[in-house]
């Protein structure tokens, strides 16, 4: 056991805006597709990819961890398919 405190890992500032590049170019089917929105965007709180698009970060944050399993695995493969 070490005494050295947890450092989490780093990402560059390129690694970071790319993420929200790729996040502003999801279109509402491969979210569908992916189980992240229901099929017609429509869940109990109203329209799931308005609130994609308007606020990505409260939306982000409000995932449930399958969802947001989801939508990492479908941010990670197009950042790899660049």
């Amino acid at each position: 056991m070490t005494d050295q405190p947890f450092q989490p890992a780093k990402i560059s500032a390129r690694d970071f805006r790319d993420i929200f590049a790729v996040m502003m170019n999801i279109d509402m089917h491969e979210l569908e597709e992916a189980g992240i929105i229901r099929k017609g965007n429509i869940d109990e709180g109203g329209n799931s990819w308005r609130r994609f698009n308007d606020h990505p970060l409260r939306f982000v944050l409000t995932l449930d961890d399958e969802k947001l399993d989801a939508l990492t695995a479908l941010v990670n493969n197009r950042r790899r398919a660049k």
